[in-house]
């Protein structure tokens, strides 16, 4: 069976912030779509050939705890989030556009270094995203979420003291991607999960390196709501 990677920005992305998605190579031939694809794999929709080429429709879902981790002046800061969301317009051509969220969140490293107020409530990240690849026989997908903003920017964090910190109070740009796995990728389902890991992390959050861990189940929400959506091979 295939697995898929995305990049999801989207700090799980959150991104959705940014996500991509890999297949595995084996000799079974990609499944097809029927759409007009510019990026050649598309988000597909429905059982039946006519909804199949579908166009923009929306999506959610909700996931359990993230994490997103960062070096900052020498110090390890981590943020631990009680649960996830993501919600994201897919476009059949195999573009993508959303928000990811990480909710109830807490800086629990370095001690005394704290989160606003309003960012414990909620960190949204904006992402943007396409479907890329070759199409080679078995084909290889690629789903790149990365952020909307400059430099790919997905959000900001903004750090205050509640004592001694060694990390300088302030607000810090977070960018880059995300490659997030979709699982099942192929296969039409009503929902599929996407997880985020720390492998697969290429964000930074001020110039230092960070990393992202979450998973979300999307399902549809528009007007194909409760219809299964797959990736597959445009036209």
């Amino acid at each position: 069976m295939k697995r898929f990677r995305s990049i999801t920005v989207g700090l799980l992305v959150v991104s959705v912030l940014s996500a991509v998605a890999l297949a595995s190579a084996g000799a079974e031939e990609p499944k097809k779509c029927g759409v007009a694809s510019p990026t050649h794999w598309g988000y597909c929709y429905g059982s039946n050939k006519e909804e199949m080429g579908a166009t923009t429709q929306k999506a959610s879902g909700t996931g359990g705890t993230g994490k997103l981790v960062a070096s900052l002046n020498g110090a390890e800061a981590k943020f631990e989030c009680s649960s996830t969301s993501i919600a994201e317009e897919l476009e059949a051509g195999g573009k993508a556009k959303g928000t990811m969220k990480l909710l109830g969140c807490t800086e629990t490293k370095p001690a005394n270094c704290v989160l606003t107020e309003a960012e414990e409530r909620e960190i949204k990240l904006p992402f943007a995203g396409s479907l890329t690849g070759k199409l080679e026989t078995p084909g290889k997908p690629e789903v790149v979420m990365a952020g909307t903003g400059s430099g790919e920017e997905v959000g900001k964090i903004t750090i205050e003291h509640a004592g001694e910190c060694p990390i300088p109070a302030n607000t810090y740009a977070v960018t880059g991607k995300q490659y997030v796995e979709v699982k099942k990728a192929e296969e039409a389902l009503v929902e599929h999960e996407q997880v985020a890991t720390k492998a697969n992390s290429d964000f930074k959050v001020g110039e230092n390196s960070a990393s992202l861990e979450g998973a979300d189940k999307v399902k549809l929400t528009g007007s194909h709501e409760g219809a299964t959506w797959y990736l597959g091979l445009g036209d």
